[in-house]
């Protein structure tokens, strides 16, 4: 259904794109977006790019967050907003959809630190690599055990 949707929108922009006012239309469209975006978030108090609006059809206006839990609070919301929206904007939403996706972001996710494991368990992972037959079993487990933690004041082996 979410895919359908999208194939819609994407192929009214594709016609409207066609014929000389489809930019200036799809200009317009997004500064609403934004407007109703800006209105939404000074309504909730929610934080700034805790979601915007996506799509603004004349039934239906549907939000993208990228956390659950400003979702959940935007659903709790949905008919004060719509209500408020509808009174302000003179508008005619029925209703309102949340949508939980990832905000697009240059940074890059930085990785989970390499975790060092005991002396023991090392210990044990290099006793258990001697008596194991396959040789690439062998080797995985040693090189794990090579991510041993060294503790202060103790030796390696």
């Amino acid at each position: 259904m979410l895919q359908d949707t999208s194939r819609k929108t994407f192929l009214s922009l594709d016609k409207r794109l066609k014929n000389g006012d489809g930019l200036q239309d799809l200009v317009k469209r997004v500064q609403k977006d934004n407007q109703l975006t800006g209105f939404i978030r000074e309504f909730t108090g929610l934080p700034e790019n805790s979601f915007f609006v996506v799509i603004s059809d004349t039934a239906c206006l549907t939000l993208n967050s990228s956390s659950a839990s400003v979702a959940t609070r935007l659903r709790m919301m949905s008919t004060d907003i719509i209500k408020e929206i509808n009174n302000r904007e003179h508008s005619t939403y029925k209703e309102l959809k949340v949508q939980v996706r990832p905000m697009y972001t240059k940074k890059r996710i930085k990785h989970a630190a390499l975790r060092k494991i005991s002396h023991s368990n090392a210990a044990l992972l290099r006793e258990t690599a001697e008596h194991v037959s396959n040789p690439e079993l062998s080797r995985i487990l040693m090189r794990l055990a090579s991510h041993e933690r060294h503790e202060k004041g103790k030796e390696k082996d």
